[in-house]
């Protein structure tokens, strides 16, 4: 019901509109309408089922009853997508259908759930005898007793049988021995002897066998494309082959010089099983050793299959191409020193990191999809957090700087919680958390950086003066706070007279002894990129310095002193463990490196980082082949750029 109500309010925007161009936020709007729809379907499901829930209020209910709710909870919500489902449906329809004929039983709902599910677990559907002129499949304690001719054991790899002979963690051997002794001549099985029984259990399966026996294991695990390795058969495949071959010394390495090789995905054209196997064949049989003519006429159906494997050729290349990123002619248009949309110092940061993923995102405009899972873990993701964080301090400097007050545990401690603890309750009545686990673990690092906060808030407001707090530059619907916020943007000089529009939120400004004035930002992750000496960082920490030129021009505009002292970044949470970086600020080193990255954006020239720790949490990793792969692919590419752009893009990356 929050969650519905919440997305049924106006979108109000917040932090991550900074970047948020018309278009896009019609697109978040769209995607908003779309998870309000499907949280209203969630809700009236979950309405339905609590309607279904016999034994909802804990109490002891009736079987009876539980088998009848049950029955029409699989009715209205089975999915049935083939003749298999169908046989399922009905199955199941027809065993609660049986239960519900019982005797009265009043069981606890634990109780019932059990027996119900017992019931489930033990229904087969459409199994059946063996059948002339088919294949009977089994497992192994069924095996040998139709009197077939012919039979085939599969899946005699190692890891499969006999099995490991590992202990059940809940109910250990020892403790199962004890139960044994006292429920005797009842018996629970012991873990360990599980490798001996299945063993046993196949001799006996082989034993009954008649006529001739085919053994196979797999010899290879499919996990994924990077989780692939060989496999190794059982020692009881090893049994097989040395009764087959009368060699009853024989070994592994005996064992492998007479097996033939592995069957594969393709196999011979007459032992295709169906359609799929049988193109597989010939297209096997028709490749060359460069794709042959069976890779020309695919390509010539799929033209856009030609177009990727051009593309693959093209990025395994040295050169620097079309396919890495690279729009020939130039895209001046996208450059926001000839006239163009006001720039965020968060864009041209992500700029600065990787200008291929911002290609993609903000070139192309491709957007990666969302996540269909919320972590159950965790009760809002870091930006949340820190939006929740950023709420929670500005409404405490308010209160306090009102009252003419600087901050001080003695004084404020129960304040600034208070104020965190009301930030909590509104957002989790905007996202209600997956579990109270995930929801008491955020709290506690919320509560724990706004008391860290206000300890070394304490200590560094005794030589300066908190003035202004989350102050909007160039966003047209935030909300205006103090003297020197403004809905336009301000006006960059990037030298040579050029200059940019800017837009952003500057987190906090304080003002020094001096009159002099200081930036600062809030962080509330951890700290291991920052460093002072790094300074700009190539462009990745460029805001900075930015907001301290932003900040003058606000400042000139309502009339007061201009003199922009420090800029730099406190991070009080517990990743962070209260660190603050004084960044050195130099105006000429600034406008260098800004120029450097908007002639990247003018020459349309958008290479992939150079360093794989720029690639963390990166959403277009399935674009680029990987971070590792393709920072070393453009280090290559780059070696010789023919362009200027890239020679000085490889440049400041290098001396940062």
């Amino acid at each position: 019901d929050r969650l519905v109500a919440e997305l049924s309010k106006p979108d109000e925007g917040g932090r991550e509109d900074d970047d948020a161009g018309e278009d896009e936020r019609r697109e978040r709007g769209r995607r908003r309408e779309r998870r309000r729809e499907a949280a209203r379907r969630a809700r009236a499901f979950v309405g339905r089922a609590l309607e279904l829930a016999a034994c909802a209020d804990g109490a002891a209910c009736d079987l009876r009853e539980l088998a009848r709710a049950t029955r029409t909870f699989v009715t209205e919500f089975a999915r049935v997508a083939d003749p298999l489902d169908g046989s399922a449906l009905t199955g199941l329809q027809t065993l609660l259908e049986e239960l519900e004929l019982l005797a009265p039983a009043a069981l606890s709902p634990a109780e019932a759930a059990a027996r119900l599910a017992d019931a489930v677990h033990g229904l087969s559907v459409e199994s059946d005898r063996a059948r002339p002129g088919r294949l009977y499949v089994t497992d192994v304690a069924g095996g040998g007793w139709s009197g077939r001719r012919h039979a085939f054991l599969v899946g005699l790899d190692e890891a499969r049988h006999p099995g490991a002979d590992l202990e059940d963690p809940v109910l250990l051997d020892s403790e199962r021995r004890e139960i044994n002794r006292a429920l005797a001549p009842a018996a629970l099985s012991l873990f360990r002897d599980r490798p001996r029984d299945a063993a046993r259990s196949l001799q006996s399966c082989v034993a009954r066998f008649a006529g001739s026996l085919t053994a196979s294991y797999s010899s290879w695990k499919l996990r994924s494309l990077d989780q692939q390795s060989e496999q190794f058969p059982s020692p009881f495949f090893l049994e097989i082959h040395r009764a087959a071959s009368g060699r009853p010394r024989a070994d592994y390495t005996d064992l492998a010089g007479a097996l033939p090789s592995p069957a594969g995905f393709a196999p011979g054209p007459h032992a295709a099983l169906d359609e799929t196997e049988w193109w597989l064949s010939g297209l096997t049989r028709a490749r060359g050793a460069s794709g042959g003519g069976a890779a020309e006429a695919v390509a010539a159906l799929y033209p856009h299959l030609r177009e990727g494997r051009r593309a693959e050729e093209a990025r395994a290349s040295d050169a620097f191409t079309i396919y890495d990123g690279w729009v020939r002619g130039g895209t001046p248009e996208l450059d926001p020193r000839a006239g163009g949309a006001p720039q965020s110092a968060s864009r041209l940061q992500q700029l600065a990191a990787c200008p291929f993923r911002y290609f993609v995102r903000y070139v192309l405009d491709v957007e990666a999809p969302e996540t269909a899972e919320r972590d159950r873990t965790r009760w809002l993701d870091p930006l949340l957090a820190g939006s929740l964080l950023h709420d929670a301090f500005r409404l405490f400097f308010e209160q306090i700087t009102a009252r003419g007050e600087k901050p001080s545990v003695a004084r404020h401690a129960a304040l600034i919680e208070e104020i965190a603890e009301e930030q909590i309750r509104v957002w989790r009545d905007r996202i209600p958390p997956r579990s109270e686990i995930a929801f008491a673990q955020r709290r506690e690092e919320l509560l724990f950086a706004c008391g860290a906060f206000l300890r070394l808030e304490e200590e560094h407001c005794r030589g300066v003066t908190p003035r202004f707090f989350e102050v909007p530059f160039g966003l047209p619907r935030a909300e205006l706070r103090g003297p020197i916020a403004s809905r336009d943007p301000v006006t960059i000089d990037a030298g040579g007279g050029r200059s940019f529009a800017l837009r952003g939120s500057i987190d906090r400004i304080d003002q020094g002894s001096d009159g002099a004035f200081q930036v600062w930002d809030y962080k509330t992750g951890a700290a291991f990129r920052f460093s002072e000496a790094r300074g700009l960082d190539g462009g990745r920490r460029i805001q900075y310095a930015l907001y301290a030129l932003a900040l003058e021009a606000l400042l000139e505009r309502a009339g007061l002193p201009s003199r922009v002292s420090h800029s730099g970044y406190f991070f009080p949470g517990r990743r962070g463990e209260g660190q603050r970086f004084r960044m050195p600020l130099d105006v000429g080193r600034t406008r260098e490196t800004v120029n450097r990255l908007m002639d990247l954006l003018a020459a349309g020239a958008f290479p992939h980082s150079l360093q794989a720790g720029d690639c963390g949490f990166c959403d277009y990793e399935s674009v680029c082949g990987g971070a590792s792969a393709a920072s070393a692919r453009a280090r290559v590419k780059l070696a010789s750029p023919p362009l200027e752009a890239l020679r000085a893009f490889r440049e400041i990356h290098d001396a940062e």
